[in-house]
């Protein structure tokens, strides 16, 4: 998972996102949690494990899956 920490990392550096949570999940047990920049860059509030996103309609697509 080192490869995923890598590319999150990079991809905030180089600003193309803010931040991300990452979870991956295997047989119900956690395999790896990463958590990576900001929740909100203007008050240089960190992102963290329990940010809550606002995903709006997207649950459409992860409920019909």
């Amino acid at each position: 998972m080192a490869h995923l920490d890598r590319l999150l990392e990079q991809y905030v550096d180089e600003e193309r996102i803010a931040g991300a949570v990452a979870l991956v999940l295997q047989h119900g047990e956690t395999k790896y949690e990463g958590v990576f920049g900001w929740s909100d860059k203007e008050s240089k509030r960190r992102m963290t494990s329990d940010t809550i996103f606002r995903i709006a309609s997207q649950t459409k697509a992860l409920t019909s899956v």
